[in-house]
């Protein structure tokens, strides 16, 4: 029996589940399927179980600290067992919200693994046929692996494995300094773990901001953590229950004996066995090539999320997810990447949107730059963390904001009003005459703004 449906959505990710509701929401009949969790990666394995984790590690490092602010406290323990419980538990009540929210809009969910037999047929193993209008592949992306000799074993993790470790190793090396590498360097080090961090560009972050990035560097080293950039790991070997890696750095040749190591090169879009290829849907350097509108070159298949490439984030593939309900069923919208902010949930916190210095003076535009400390911001001050500044961009003549970039507290929640200054092309003095309430995080941005038009108040 072959079952009908408007618009049938592969993967419940960020960009899948979305699309899901918001079909629903247009009056389709919509069928999901997924193989694995709801939710994908980001809820269960990714955004989510990482920053449940990381909450827990920076609360542990203050409390380690409270000295500084005329408190004791003796006896604090850490309980990986009760932590890892914590974070499962994030989880479970986000999936479940999930999936309450496909039951209130009557999306159909069906379990188990879909494969295209012709461009509007899709099989789902052990579960039947579906004849779909339009579908939406949304299969999110895995983790990439390296060609490193010796990379074997149980002590060889990945950004999922190392979510769910027993017990929290003595040390660690950790293979790739983006986001995923950074984060997780943070996380282990503040509950104790010895950290080895080695990137392969001459600093950590490479798509960021450089400045912020070398200062979030020394941050790293601060707190006991060993980075190296410019170098990377040629040989791994295991013997009497520890690995020894081999690291090539741009003076010497190093040896470190660790633990357990865990791959963190970033992420590749994942839709094996779905049969794209074969019904003829165009794939272009290991990613699903869609147009402006997130059509494939089959016009009614729609792809989004990490299977497009471009930025590898959840709100990004929410995004996508939405618009390519919208345009599946009617409608003719676009994307606008210009303003998509990147986070890095360190400590501290490193958010951007836009061009960095370099790159807009790399595309030719004359830029003015100012900076303000947060070490000169009342609120940040109050709470002890002065660490970073904001940075912001501007085109020198019309004063166009290009970019702004923040290290320091709370930069991903920030970031949010640079990315609308961007969305809305904003110039300078928008910022400046925009209230920032006083004492708070947010008057930084605004303090940066003034300084790129030549006229700080609260700093010389």
């Amino acid at each position: 029996m072959i079952e009908e449906t408007d618009y049938l959505v592969i993967g419940s990710g960020p960009a899948g589940y979305v699309s899901a509701i918001r079909g629903a929401q247009l009056g389709a009949k919509v069928t999901l399927v997924e193989k694995g969790e709801i939710g994908g990666v980001c809820l269960n394995r990714g955004c989510i179980p990482t920053k449940s984790l990381l909450s827990v590690a920076e609360l542990y490092h203050k409390l380690g600290n409270l000295s500084s602010f005329g408190l004791r406290a003796e006896g604090i323990n850490l309980d990986w067992k009760g932590i890892l419980e914590r974070k499962d538990q994030v989880v479970r009540r986000l999936v479940g919200g999930v999936k309450h929210l496909l039951r209130a809009h009557k999306v159909r969910i069906i379990e188990g693994e879909a494969r295209f037999l012709e461009p509007q047929m899709i099989e789902v193993e052990g579960k039947g046929r579906f004849k779909a209008k339009k579908v939406l592949v949304a299969t999110g992306s895995c983790p990439t692996q390296l060609p490193i000799k010796g990379m074997e074993g149980p002590g060889i993790l990945n950004s999922d494995s190392a979510l769910t470790l027993e017990g929290l190793p003595h040390s660690l090396l950790i293979i790739g300094g983006g986001g995923i590498g950074v984060e997780f360097a943070f996380i282990y080090g503040f509950f104790g773990c010895k950290v080895t961090l080695v990137e392969l560009m001459d600093h950590i972050l490479p798509a960021e901001d450089e400045e912020l990035c070398l200062q979030l560097e020394r941050t790293l080293r601060r707190e006991g953590t060993k980075v190296y950039t410019g170098s990377q790991v040629k040989e791994v070997s295991f013997k009497n229950g520890s690995y020894s890696a081999s690291l090539e750095t741009p003076t010497e040749e190093v040896q470190v004996t660790i633990e357990k190591i865990l791959l963190a090169p970033g992420r590749k879009p994942y839709f094996k066995g779905l049969g794209l290829e074969e019904i003829g849907v165009k794939v272009e350097n290991g990613v699903i090539a869609v147009n402006e509108l997130l059509q494939t070159n089959i016009p009614h298949i729609y792809a989004a999320g990490d299977v497009i490439g471009g930025y590898l984030l959840a709100y990004v593939a929410s995004m996508e997810g939405e618009i390519a309900a919208e345009n599946a069923l009617g409608g003719n919208l676009k994307v606008n990447y210009r303003a998509v902010p990147r986070c890095v949930f360190s400590w501290p916190e490193l958010a951007s949107v836009g061009l960095t210095a370099k790159g807009a003076t790399e595309l030719g535009y004359e830029v003015s730059i100012g900076r303000f400390p947060f070490a000169a911001n009342g609120r940040a001050l109050s709470e002890g963390e002065v660490e970073g500044w904001v940075k912001v961009v501007m085109e020198k003549r019309t004063k166009e904001i290009l970019g702004i970039h923040i290290l320091g507290p709370r930069a991903t929640d920030l970031i949010a009003e640079a990315a609308l200054a961007l969305q809305m092309g904003a110039k300078g003095s928008d910022l400046v005459r925009t209230f920032h309430p006083h004492p708070t995080l947010s008057e930084p941005l605004r303090e940066a703004s003034l300084a790129a038009l030549g006229r700080p108040l609260h700093i010389l």
